[in-house]
């Protein structure tokens, strides 16, 4: 389970997206209503700026998503969750093309395995730094695979979960998956799915999300 240490502070860009998708899909009083349950009231008039400077600590972010979670169903909460992954994603990759290794179309010049290397570690290394946990990569013959064995998105629903012993039916970090789709999609060209093939929410020891070509 998440012990994340609360200097730790989640990108106010990654949050911004966030209380917007919620803003726009569900209506401002449904915001207003699940920022007072969290106990972050502080932004329901005013969002976080549109960077990367810190916000929240990563516990409450975890808190955050499980609240949406719980105040909204699972079908809407995974709405809200992917299309905040992929403008995430987006704008985090916006911000941050000074520093990035190589462009998008030098990228597509690549042969599409070095393409993907490179895409996994830029996006495992931003995920650390902008999460506080690590993430790991894998390459085998059934595909690729990111793993996260301290998750910061489902720490939260998990121990909740775990104190009312009942088990997700579903996996829950939608948002890093649909980052990492938005991600692979940029550098490819081309939709590239992903899945959450284990979560720490459903039981399992470690989130994974994976993808083949």
């Amino acid at each position: 389970m998440n012990s994340a240490n609360p200097e730790n502070r989640i990108p106010s860009l990654v949050l911004r997206i966030l209380l917007s998708q919620v803003d726009e899909s569900l209506g401002h009083r449904s915001l207003v209503r699940l920022l007072r349950r969290s106990g972050l009231d502080e932004f329901a008039n005013r969002f976080p700026p549109q960077d990367t400077t810190p916000s929240i600590s990563v516990e409450a972010w975890s808190r955050l998503l499980a609240d949406v979670y719980d105040t909204f169903g699972a079908e809407a909460a995974q709405a809200v969750f992917v299309r905040a992954g992929h403008l995430a994603a987006a704008e985090m990759r916006h911000q941050r093309a000074p520093q990035m290794a190589i462009t998008g179309p030098a990228l597509r010049l690549l042969p599409v395995d070095r393409r993907i290397r490179l895409v996994l570690e830029a996006f495992a290394e931003q995920s650390e730094e902008a999460f506080a946990t690590p993430h790991y990569l894998y390459e085998g013959p059934d595909g690729y695979r990111v793993e996260m064995p301290d998750c910061p998105h489902c720490a939260e629903i998990s121990r909740r979960h775990a104190a009312e012993h009942r088990r997700q039916d579903r996996p829950f970090c939608h948002l890093a998956a649909a980052a990492l789709a938005e991600t692979l999609e940029w550098a490819l060209g081309r939709p590239c799915p992903v899945e959450e093939i284990s979560c720490i929410a459903m039981g399992h020891t470690i989130c994974r999300l994976g993808f083949s070509l």
